[in-house]
C-alpha cells in the first residue's frame, strides 16, 4: 500500500497518518510490502556495507592465514568450470601444495581485443586495467595468451627472458618451441632480442585443459616473486 503525502505537508499530520495506517494493515505479508515501500533504501544501505566490511575482514584473514605461491592469467581463452578447477587441483597435486596454508590462482577471466571497433573494447579496458594492477603489486607469475597479446607484453619488457632463468635441461628440451620478440624498456632504450615466450600450442596440456588459442605462448612476468612456482608450472606443462 502507497502512502501519499498530504496535500497541506504537515510534518505532524503525515506521521499520524501513516502509524495508523499501518496499525490497521492485516496480515504479515502485507506488513512486509509495506515496510519495504518506506525503507528499501536504508535495507539496501545497510547489507551493501555488511557486504564491505565483511569482504574487508574476509579478505585480511585470507592473507594472514595464506601464503600465495603462485598466479596465472590467462587471456582470451576461458576454461570450462571443470577444466578450470582440474587444471588447479592437478598443478596443485603436481607441487604438493599445502592447503592449510598455501593457494595458487589460476585466473582465466580476462580478454583483450586491440581491434578499433571491438565489441569487446569494455571487457579490454577492465582487463588491461587488472593486468596493470597485478603485475604492479607483483602477483602475477605467469602468462598465458595469443601471439598478439603475447607480443605487445613481450616488447613493452613484460616478461622474464628464459635464457636467463631457465635450467639448461629445460633450455635444452624447449629450443624449438622457445619464441623470440625484441624488448624495449622505453621508447629511447634499444631493442634486447631473447626468448620470452614459450609456444604451448597443440601440446597435450593445451588438449586436456582446453587451451584453444590458435597460437598460445607461456611467459613469466619480470617481476615475478615466484619464479620457482613458475617454472615449476612449464616443467608441468610439458611433462619434464
Amino acid at each position: 500500500m502507497r502512502m501519499e503525502l498530504p496535500k497541506n505537508n504537515k510534518k505532524e499530520q503525515y506521521i499520524e497518518r501513516t502509524q495508523l495506517t499501518f496499525k490497521d494493515i492485516k496480515g504479515f505479508r502485507k506488513k512486509v510490502q509495506y515496510i519495504w515501500e518506506y525503507y528499501h533504501i536504508l535495507f539496501f544501505t545497510v547489507i551493501i556495507c555488511a557486504a564491505l566490511i565483511g569482504g574487508v575482514a574476509a579478505s585480511v584473514y585470507k592473507n594472514i592465514k595464506y601464503k600465495t605461491i603462485f598466479y596465472c592469467t590467462i587471456v582470451n581463452n576461458n576454461l570450462t568450470e571443470e577444466t578450470h578447477k582440474a587444471l588447479t587441483q592437478d598443478f596443485s597435486n603436481y607441487i604438493h601444495l599445502n592447503e592449510e596454508n598455501e593457494i595458487l590462482t589460476i585466473d582465466n577471466s580476462l580478454t583483450i581485443d586491440y581491434a578499433e571497433n571491438s565489441p569487446q573494447q569494455e571487457n579490454t579496458y577492465y582487463s588491461i586495467q587488472k593486468l596493470t594492477a597485478l603485475f604492479a603489486s607483483h602477483t602475477v607469475d605467469c602468462f598465458i595468451s595469443d601471439a598478439v597479446v603475447t607480443e605487445a607484453y613481450a616488447t613493452t619488457a613484460g616478461f622474464y627472458d628464459l635464457n636467463q632463468i631457465l635450467p639448461q635441461d629445460m633450455l635444452d628440451a624447449l629450443s624449438d618451441r622457445l619464441v623470440t620478440f625484441v624488448a624495449y624498456e622505453n621508447e629511447d632504450a634499444p631493442g634486447i632480442e631473447g626468448s620470452y615466450s614459450i609456444d604451448i600450442t597443440g601440446t597435450e596440456f593445451a588438449k586436456q585443459y582446453g587451451i584453444y588459442l590458435e597460437h598460445a605462448y607461456v611467459s613469466i612476468i619480470i617481476n615475478s616473486e615466484h619464479i620457482d612456482s613458475a617454472i615449476a608450472f612449464i616443467r608441468f606443462i610439458f611433462g619434464l
